[in-house]
């Protein structure tokens, strides 16, 4: 479901670059993400480094 309010866990999708998209996680206290220059998944602490042009959040049942 798409949101608006921000919460760790919500998938991202972010404008990387000029006609880049990428997808991160929110952790709460940054974004996890396919690093490409580390090849590697990362988090990066601190705020999402890229324009987020969606969020959403899978719900679950109770």
């Amino acid at each position: 479901m798409a949101v608006a309010d921000a919460c760790a866990g919500d998938l991202l999708l972010c404008a990387s670059g000029p006609g880049q998209l990428h997808l991160a996680i929110d952790s709460g206290s940054g974004v996890i993400h396919a690093d490409a220059m580390l090849r590697r998944v990362v988090e990066r602490p601190g705020p999402i480094p890229w324009p987020v042009i969606g969020r959403w959040r899978m719900i679950g049942e109770a």
